[in-house]
């Protein structure tokens, strides 16, 4: 219930009340999609997908996290309890979270057009689950991002600090090593010799060079950290 929050005053008293488990690991994913400067976000408690937008009879699919920029549309599910335990659907779940990649791959093409096909993105973040093995393989399979409370934290941490450049290291989880289409460009180089290495000398603006690279954050312990460079 309600409780008193700091110190009471002669003529008022400020009072507070926990969110619920569910509401406050939504508003925590939110927040710091926010704080990486994403295009585009869902309101409060998230999005509704119609899987079959012609039919109004059609399923509808919730979406607790929206996010998108020129080159990606993440669609974010998540999970969390008030106990540490294992969820004996999880599987289940991530599969109701895949079946929706094409109909929102749609609803964003019809919806906001763009220059280059934007990339699907597809994620789920969770509280006090406890994921196994046959779970992460399973997510693997589906393409769907997995996220537990230390990744959770990790991103608060690091969005606090950098700000909008987290969502480069951010993608680089969500979709390492695959193409993004509006991120193929050509620039002119000058190729130079230096210390016998053969160097390229090129000019471009900071934000996209920030698309193409980042710094490695090893105290994270992803396997992305491993390939990267300061």
């Amino acid at each position: 219930g309600w409780q008193q929050a700091g110190k009471k005053r002669k003529r008022s008293v400020r009072v507070s009340k926990p969110k619920p488990h569910h509401v406050l690991l939504e508003d925590r994913v939110w927040t710091i999609l926010y704080g990486m400067g994403f295009d585009s976000l869902s309101g409060e408690r998230g999005c509704v997908l119609q899987i079959g937008p012609k039919n109004p009879e059609s399923p509808t699919n919730q979406i607790d996290v929206f996010a998108m920029d020129r080159e990606v549309a993440v669609a974010i599910e998540c999970k969390s309890s008030m106990e540490s335990k294992k969820e004996p659907r999880f599987q289940e779940m991530l599969s109701k979270l895949a079946i929706i990649r094409e109909p929102l791959a749609r609803a964003v093409a019809t919806q906001f057009p763009a220059e280059e096909k934007r990339r699907i993105v597809l994620a789920m973040f969770t509280s006090n689950l406890q994921i196994t093995d046959a779970d992460r393989s399973r997510a693997d399979i589906l393409n769907v991002s997995l996220f537990d409370d230390s990744d959770l934290s990790y991103y608060e941490a690091l969005t606090r600090q950098l700000g909008p450049a987290t969502r480069y290291q951010f993608l680089c989880d969500l979709i390492p090593g695959k193409p993004v289409r509006g991120l193929n460009t050509s620039i002119p180089a000058l190729k130079t010799n230096m210390g016998g290495y053969d160097c390229y000398l090129f000019s471009t603006h900071p934000d996209y060079l920030l698309k193409v690279c980042y710094i490695s954050h090893r105290a994270k312990g992803k396997a992305t950290d491993i390939d990267a460079y300061q």
